[in-house]
């Protein structure tokens, strides 16, 4: 009987990939390259509420380390199978005619070079996905929130209703009516 560790979405570091860290100056690194465990959605990000914020997870030789996902960098690795050996680098901007510039990256796998990846029955890891009000241009101002959003969950899904909504009675239209002053006795 042999054991096997259940991989988790935890994370020893986070990085941000390309450009300069805001509060240092430094730049950031250009490149990660490891085994691609997952993504973590971590709510709505702080300063477009219609975006969910996304953390990549890496198996590296320094440990698990998340990446601070972008539009970009988000759209591709949804088409990576967790397990598979994936550098992503980035790869500049790019101007789409409004707002902040697109950050762009070059998500590289290696599909010969896998290893096995278990979540069990609660797979922590989900995908992301597009809201129709998600915009081509990433908000430059993303990493300010990169610390609040970490310590957020994701919110829950709404499921859908059981019955179709009833319309209301007379009797609760004429009360609804009277409360807000529009019944018989109102002078117009």
């Amino acid at each position: 009987m042999a054991f096997e560790k259940v991989a988790t979405l935890d994370t020893d570091s986070t990085i941000t990939i390309g450009g300069k860290d805001k509060k240092t100056g430094k730049s950031n690194p250009p490149s990660i390259e490891g085994y691609f465990l997952g993504t973590k959605a971590l709510g709505p990000n702080k300063f477009n509420r219609s975006k969910t914020d996304y953390m990549h997870v890496f198996q590296t030789q320094d440990g698990n380390v998340g990446v601070w996902g972008k539009t970009h960098m988000d759209r591709q690795l949804l088409s990576v199978l967790p397990g598979t050996m994936t550098r992503v680098t980035y790869a500049g901007t790019k101007d789409v005619g409004k707002g902040n510039d697109m950050t762009c990256y070059l998500v590289e796998v290696d599909n010969e070079n896998t290893i096995p990846v278990s979540f069990g029955a609660n797979s922590p890891v989900d995908a992301p996905e597009e809201s129709a009000s998600s915009s081509y241009a990433d908000d430059e101002s993303d990493d300010e929130g990169e610390q609040e959003a970490q310590d957020e969950q994701a919110p829950r899904r709404a499921a859908p209703p059981r019955a179709a909504a009833k319309p209301p009675s007379a009797a609760q239209q004429e009360r609804v009516r009277s409360l807000l002053g529009g019944g018989k006795n109102r002078v117009n």
